[in-house]
């Protein structure tokens, strides 16, 4: 796996860790668990293919997002 690969599921796995840690009794009640996965992925292949870091994967409104929203009509919101 690369470098870029590995850093991005590491800062999704901080994420989660985070929206754990701050839910109470540590358990989550609604996690979008394909929006994660996707977000995953989405800030993946912006670093593995055009080396761009996004800076908040989770939101829709960075530009990558926005991006793929226009090629990829049926993108999770």
């Amino acid at each position: 796996m690369s470098l870029q690969m590995i850093a991005a599921t590491e800062d999704m796995m901080k994420l989660l860790r985070e929206d754990v840690t701050s839910a109470s009794n540590g358990v989550l009640q609604d996690c979008n668990i394909f929006q994660e996965i996707f977000s995953m992925v989405m800030d993946m292949a912006a670093r593995c293919t055009m080396n761009i870091n996004i800076q908040n994967p989770r939101s829709p409104d960075n530009d990558f997002a926005k991006a793929l929203s226009e090629l990829f009509a049926e993108l999770p919101s």
